[in-house]
């Protein structure tokens, strides 16, 4: 296992995983009784490896706050290369971001907060896709403060937010965990009076370019 806990190049990393496959042989049968036989299959591991987040070997994403540009817009996404080098930036209406997941179609999911007039705060999710443009966005809460802290996509397609709210559960900065359809669609909305936070035991999806 300790192997995979390096970054190695990719034709080393090919030779290892060539050296661990296990070749089956060949079986010839006639065509009229090839009924049933399986060709090939797609085999999906159960195990997450590496068991930690890492950075895809194109590049990286991170999302900040900004002060410039236009007033409501404070959320700032930006991908850059290895080197450093800006490749895009947008920026989405929002107070703040406390998190940054990949999606399955390459974009990005995001959890934070957007501010009212009146100084209220309200939990946000945002969706964009592989080069930044937003897909939609997603603003949670009720009449006490609620945040966004934390938000990824399970393996349904669906979207998991995990947050604080004052709107919802005893009224005073409760764990809040609202799942989300894969359009925005509010699927079911817990809340506990005990505080948590939700991470995932690895990130499997690389970021792509």
């Amino acid at each position: 296992m300790s192997r995979f806990l390096s970054v190695i190049p990719v034709e080393k990393a090919r030779s290892v995983l060539l050296g661990m496959a296990r070749k089956t042989g060949e079986k010839r049968v006639p065509l009229i009784g090839s009924a049933g036989y399986v060709l090939r299959t797609d085999i999906i591991s159960d195990v997450d490896i590496p068991g930690f987040d890492r950075s895809a070997v194109d590049g990286y994403a991170l999302v900040a706050r900004t002060e410039s540009g236009e007033v409501d817009k404070r959320v700032l996404l930006i991908r850059v290369d290895q080197e450093g080098e800006i490749l895009w930036e947008n920026s989405y209406l929002g107070g703040s971001v406390a998190s940054l997941q990949p999606t399955y179609d390459g974009g990005y999911i995001m959890a934070g907060r957007v501010d009212s007039d009146e100084g209220k705060k309200d939990a946000l999710v945002i969706k964009a896709d592989s080069s930044g443009a937003e897909q939609w966005s997603k603003r949670l809460g009720g009449r006490g403060e609620d945040i966004g802290t934390y938000a990824l996509q399970s393996r349904d397609g669906s979207f998991l937010l995990a947050g604080i709210t004052g709107s919802f559960g005893q009224g005073r900065e409760d764990a809040w965990l609202v799942k989300l359809a894969g359009d925005a669609a509010i699927e079911s909305h817990p809340q506990s009076n005990l505080s948590f936070s939700l991470y995932p035991l690895s990130s499997a999806l690389p970021l792509k370019s």
